[in-house]
């Protein structure tokens, strides 16, 4: 009896991974590479965005080796100058150590894992167009491979923004951590506020803007998440360019941003405002 539970169990995960794309409203697209019709039977528009297989994409657009860990359920493509990484589920891509986030989730559909095609794009150094009227999504080569985080991203700027992220969201879902990462670099672009990360954060011109400057957490280590969002900020990806205060209403010691300024939206406890 157990061995047969055990393949009834087998058999159940293994229909999970083979999700049928039509249960997910897809419909059939076309890639153009150049002007050249690519992949014509496999993307799949899903949720208004256009899905890739990750192994065929990379594998003829780069000839990079592709490799599948089960245990994580992350595909990998690595080849001469670019390392890009897809775990199932994740709402980005890592290329090159860049978080590149497109709100829509990698999907493993019949064991064949797929991912947006703008960040994927963006990971080769190509542009994409789309063509509703033609179903048609167009990448145009614009050269070189997406430039390493390492050299990206500045490392004051991972450091400070990471740690206020964790200050005032841990615990708050992905999309509630970037929020916050964005209002502090909305803030960096307002001639409202000082022009730098951690001077935005520190800034006490009408008091102590962020309440984790005043009690110290600002300097606990922040969780891996908190980095991530920190990095996917920095990489671009911004909810809302206008928002530049955020509180928790049933705990905020003032509701002076409630009285004064423009609600915008409400992430797990957060709401932001411009």
């Amino acid at each position: 009896m157990k061995k047969i539970f055990i393949l009834i169990l087998s058999v159940c995960m293994a229909l999970a991974m083979c999700v049928p794309i039509f249960s997910l409203n897809a419909d059939m697209v076309n890639i153009s590479y150049d002007g050249k019709i690519l992949y014509e039977e496999k993307p799949w528009l899903v949720g208004g965005a256009t899905y890739v297989p990750f192994r065929e994409f990379f594998a003829n657009m780069t000839n990079s080796t592709i490799r599948w860990d089960a245990e994580s359920r992350t595909a990998t493509a690595e080849g001469s100058g670019l390392i890009v990484s897809a775990k199932m589920d994740d709402p980005y891509l890592i290329a090159n150590g860049r978080y590149l986030y497109t709100g829509n989730k990698n999907l493993v559909v019949n064991g064949t894992m797929y991912v947006p095609v703008r960040p994927v794009a963006k990971a080769i150094g190509a542009s994409v167009v789309w063509n509703g009227s033609e179903r048609l999504a167009s990448l145009q080569n614009k050269g070189a491979y997406i430039e390493p985080g390492s050299t990206y991203y500045e490392e004051n700027d991972v450091y400070w923004l990471a740690r206020i992220i964790h200050a005032e969201s841990n615990g708050e879902p992905l999309l509630g951590k970037i929020a916050v990462g964005n209002v502090v670099l909305n803030r960096v672009r307002s001639n409202q506020y000082p022009n730098t990360i951690k001077e935005v954060i520190f800034d006490d011109k009408f008091g102590v803007q962020f309440s984790p400057v005043a009690n110290g957490t600002i300097y606990n280590t922040p969780s891996a998440e908190s980095v991530v969002a920190a990095k996917i900020c920095l990489d671009g990806y911004s909810m809302n360019d206008d928002i530049l205060f955020f509180l928790n209403v049933k705990t905020a010691a003032s509701l002076w941003i409630v009285d004064n300024c423009t609600y915008v939206m409400k992430i797990g406890n957060h709401s932001f405002y411009a």
